[in-house]
């Protein structure tokens, strides 16, 4: 699973009402075409009066970004904010983490970026990938209390993480 991660600019936008109401904080790799797409689907989008933006070197910083806005700014739409176990958060993350060499370090951390671009996987399972990968070295999710702890870790429930650790069952 080890492979080369593209860092590709994106952005975080706002959007607000005349009155300067903040209606949704979002992150794209393409503005337009998110833009494009809440126009034909979001009942709020009369509403619109500005957009503003700001660049991020990688999706990852964006979306570390845009949850940091959703959490303090509170945007009327996103719906993403009001239920803790949809957002992309780490609450009880550790301070530090195990001290590898930097090239194992570094191969974690590509691991983590690959995993973050799986667009299979939901939010909260990348979290407990993720959060093993950085804890452990490893990948496969733990069993019992070790799972409970880290899903804790991440934000996780319980049964999310227990219903995300079983085996794909073939349909």
């Amino acid at each position: 699973m080890i492979g080369t991660v593209v860092q590709i600019p994106t952005v975080v936008y706002r959007i607000f009402n005349s009155a300067d109401v903040l209606l949704y904080v979002g992150c794209t790799d393409n503005l337009k075409r998110r833009m494009d797409h809440h126009a034909k689907r979001q009942r709020w989008w009369d509403e619109v009066s500005r957009i503003e933006t700001e660049w991020h070197p990688s999706r990852t910083e964006a979306e570390c970004a845009e949850d940091q806005a959703i959490a303090e700014e509170r945007p009327l739409y996103n719906i993403a904010g009001l239920d803790p176990q949809l957002r992309v958060t780490w609450p009880n993350a550790p301070a530090t983490f195990p001290d590898w060499p930097s090239d194992t370090a570094q191969a974690i951390l590509r691991q983590v970026g690959a995993l973050l671009n799986e667009t299979e996987l939901s939010h909260a399972h990348a979290r407990l990938r993720c959060m093993q990968l950085l804890l452990t070295g490893q990948d496969d999710l733990p069993r019992g209390a070790a799972l409970v702890a880290l899903a804790a870790k991440c934000g996780v429930s319980e049964r999310a993480a227990y219903r995300l650790s079983e085996p794909k069952r073939a349909a």
